[in-house]
């Protein structure tokens, strides 16, 4: 029997939103780091993260984390024009977070059409929130045609949640596939296309 070829996907992946969204506790949960309740706002931070995706498939995720939404537009754009996913991040209890996100998700497919865009609504663990789950996810995914998420920065396994999702959104903007966004954890289908590279990216939507 033929060994399975082991592959490695690199993936550049930009954090942006409001302030206080809970950005960088994302990224440090996700990086191995513990959760911490203090704020304090970011300016600009790099990682370097490896997660193991299958037996035959490891993601190498280079991360940014930025400052609040286009705090320093210049840099920012640049590493949205850099990035192959760009995850926007907001405050499940905040209607004004929520305004700024989806202000910032827009601009951000209207400037780069076929970006891979997923949307975090974070803080899942308080039971005040602007809006139901599903009515967020209706609207984000149908209407805005960008992945969507809930998870506490606090409380969740974030490396198990959002790696499948960020792995699936750059499946889906590296196609061309006939593919729909899922909402369950990452499939065997979406993991082969992982390896497969295109000349030109489809717009799926």
């Amino acid at each position: 029997m033929r060994k399975k070829s082991f592959r490695e996907e690199f993936v550049k992946v930009a954090f942006m939103g409001p302030g206080a969204s809970g950005k960088t506790c994302i990224v440090h949960r996700l990086v191995g780091k513990k959760f911490s309740e203090e704020y304090e706002p970011t300016v600009f931070d790099f990682y370097d993260y490896e997660s193991k995706v299958d037996n035959t498939c490891r993601l190498s995720l280079q991360i940014s984390d930025t400052a609040g939404a286009f705090s320093f537009p210049a840099m920012d754009r640049l590493t949205i024009q850099k990035s192959d996913v760009v995850v926007v991040v907001f405050d499940l209890t905040s209607m004004g977070s929520l305004k700024q996100a989806m202000k910032l998700a827009k601009e951000i497919r209207g400037d780069n059409p076929k970006k891979a865009v997923l949307v975090i609504g974070n803080k899942s663990d308080l039971a005040l929130r602007v809006a139901a789950k599903k009515e967020l996810e209706n609207t984000i995914t149908c209407n805005l045609q960008m992945g969507y998420c809930e998870l506490s920065a606090k409380y969740d396994d974030v490396s198990a949640d959002l790696i499948p999702r960020i792995a699936e959104e750059f499946a889906i903007s590296k196609g061309p596939y006939d593919v729909k966004r899922s909402r369950k954890p990452l499939s065997a289908k979406f993991k082969r296309k992982l390896s497969k590279s295109t000349e030109n990216l489809l717009d799926l939507f």
